[in-house]
């Protein structure tokens, strides 16, 4: 892992390629015979493809996932992939993405975000904007919650649970082809229903997070974290991004705490939180953002209704776990979910204003982004609305955009229904 970057992609051979490529027919023998005949072709124009070996893990239905992770890239070049099995010579169609970027390099850079977003008949919606724009992305962040694969009747099913899964891979596929895609685990990664073990026991397979690690390959242990997806960080041009575990593997974790079924045992998510923002703060005349997402929020003005005891605990367990890390390395940014609706506060620290706009802001800016479009629905029921939350808003599902140089965070909401602009802010730094 020559750098820390969001490269990791499911079950791909590469090489680099600088030509359009070929798409493959559906006719199975015609389809063989275009493989064979562009890898003869990139053999001849640029050496033997590289093959790179899958890691393959159960999925929990009998079937598997397979991660494979390409080494040495070079910035700026175009790599072609195809996905395939060298006994049986079943392959894929050739696919490509561009790995564009290297960790402090002065180069703007857009990600697509997105969280709670789930699959058809809503999130399906948003998943097709992030394809529409998919080439203005540089990668795209999921802020948990993927699927929502537990929140379905038959969701204790191994085979349908997973199916929901592969649904949602597919949804995402047009975008995620050619570009990261990093996630991080949201509650409802966690069982093979979204009441958890409150409805009778899942399949072992289906429980504490299986699924999602499974099929999922961030750079945990690339950047010193004890597991693969529950916690990891990675440089990006000039922002150091830093994605947490809300869920587990803290004092308190909800997952951890109030379900019959406990889940967590990934590590030590605050010794390694400490040590990741420690080195963070030292390389910032080098990397000058820090950018941190997980699934849940520290402030909300949502009403929660009948679990409104639980909801207040979670959010104050986890400024518990984080605030002060977080502010005392002058974190910029916290990006989550979990709320069905979008809400962008002032940056705070302790549940108090600390500045009045975002130029060299002292406090933690947060965005919520949980309105992408899951089953559930968006969340309407408001507290009265505080100062320090100027824009809020359930009306709409939507996605944002955020842009990032050495000096300029631009951050953009848009609606899913009509693409509309809904909210913009700039975070400076000078």
């Amino acid at each position: 892992q020559p750098q820390q970057q969001p490269q990791h992609r499911s079950g791909r051979h590469g090489r680099r390629h600088r030509r359009p490529h070929r798409r493959l027919s559906r006719d199975a023998a015609a389809e063989a015979e275009a493989v064979e005949n562009v890898m003869r072709r990139l053999a001849e124009e640029e050496g033997a493809w590289v093959q790179v070996a899958a890691e393959t893990k159960q999925i929990g239905d009998g079937n598997c996932s397979h991660n494979a992770i390409m080494t040495n890239l070079a910035a700026g070049e175009r790599y072609v992939y195809i996905v395939g099995d060298l006994g049986t010579g079943l392959f894929t169609a050739p696919e490509s993405f561009l790995y564009d970027m290297v960790p402090g390099a002065d180069t703007p850079f857009t990600i697509g975000i997105v969280g709670d977003m789930g699959i058809a008949p809503y999130g399906n919606g948003t998943a097709a904007r992030l394809a529409q724009h998919a080439e203005e992305f540089n990668w795209v962040m999921h802020v948990g919650d993927l699927a929502y694969a537990d929140d379905r009747k038959d969701s204790k099913d191994p085979v349908q649970y997973n199916e929901y899964f592969n649904t949602f891979g597919r949804e995402i596929t047009p975008t995620a082809k050619g570009r990261a895609y990093m996630v991080c685990p949201g509650n409802h990664e966690v069982f093979c229903h979204s009441e958890g073990e409150l409805v009778g026991r899942c399949p072992k397979p289906l429980l504490n997070f299986t699924s999602f690690n499974a099929r999922y390959r961030m750079p945990g242990k690339d950047s010193g974290s004890s597991n693969d997806n529950m916690w990891y960080s990675f440089d990006y041009g000039k922002a150091h991004f830093i994605a947490i575990n809300t869920e587990t593997d803290y004092p308190h974790a909800p997952e951890s705490t109030w379900e019959f079924e406990h889940a967590g045992g990934f590590g030590d998510q605050l010794g390694w939180l400490k040590a990741d923002l420690a080195k963070a703060e030292a390389n910032r005349d080098n990397v000058p953002w820090i950018i941190v997402y997980g699934h849940r929020p520290m402030y909300t003005t949502q009403k929660q209704g009948w679990d409104r005891v639980i909801w207040n605990n979670a959010t104050g367990i986890l400024r518990a776990f984080i605030e002060d890390l977080m502010y005392n390395a002058h974190v910029d940014l916290y990006i989550s979910g979990h709320v069905h609706a979008y809400e962008r506060m002032l940056p705070m620290y302790r549940s108090k204003i600390t500045d009045q706009t975002y130029n060299n802001p002292r406090g933690i800016t947060s965005v919520i982004v949980g309105h992408a479009g899951n089953i559930e629905g968006n969340a309407c029921s408001w507290e009265k609305q505080p100062a320090w939350e100027p824009v809020r808003t359930c009306a709409g599902f939507g996605y944002s955009r955020m842009t990032v140089n050495a000096t300029h965070l631009d951050w953009q909401m848009f609606f899913t229904k009509d693409d509309s602009l809904q909210d913009h802010f700039v975070i400076t730094k000078f």
